[in-house]
């Protein structure tokens, strides 16, 4: 079992698609992927071997994500709350305390996850893929949660991960310029 990460990019503004063609990449039904939003960065230097550590203890789950500082999904926010703060430093000690806290501890949802990190095996991603739409870029993590769900897949967020999401920090939340 081998997990290939990848910030899917596209030209063409079908994210969906983009995944897709990411996903294809990877060889065995039995590898993990995960995919990542370019504004989104670890902030301990084992996250890999956690990563692995989380797929050989939930080995049926059909995605994880984690904890970050900003995204449109409360339960995907450390403390509930976007925050302002862009001290990384201070970042960096919440993600060391969360993964000293809660290293392989995940919580179930049964609900749609923003996708800064979403990670599934290859054969979920055989069964289930993502929704190609031109011009999409919003929705497409969203309607694959919907899908996985709606495909008897599990979704847990991963306690023990925090990651920094930059998320429009400067911009606000509401800032959509960029995905025009």
């Amino acid at each position: 079992m081998n997990i290939y990460g990848f910030i899917p990019f596209s030209h063409e503004r079908n994210y969906g698609k983009a995944y897709n063609n990411y996903c294809r990449l990877v060889p065995n039904s039995d590898d993990w992927i995960f995919v990542t939003d370019g504004d989104m960065m670890f902030l301990t230097p084992d996250y890999e071997i956690q990563l692995k550590e989380l797929i050989q203890k939930y080995p049926d789950t059909g995605m994880f994500t984690c904890l970050n500082n900003r995204a449109g999904t409360p339960p995907q926010i450390f403390g509930g709350k976007c925050s302002e703060d862009g001290d990384i430093r201070k970042h960096r000690k919440i993600a060391i305390q969360c993964q000293a806290t809660a290293r392989l501890q995940v919580e179930n949802t049964i609900r749609s996850m923003s996708g800064y990190f979403m990670m599934f095996k290859k054969s979920t991603w055989e069964k289930v893929h993502f929704r190609e739409v031109d011009k999409m870029i919003l929705g497409v993590d969203t309607n694959f949660c919907h899908d996985l769900l709606a495909n008897g897949f599990n979704i847990k967020i991963a306690k023990g991960v925090y990651v920094f999401h930059y998320y429009r920090l400067l911009e606000g939340a509401n800032y959509r310029n960029h995905l025009l």
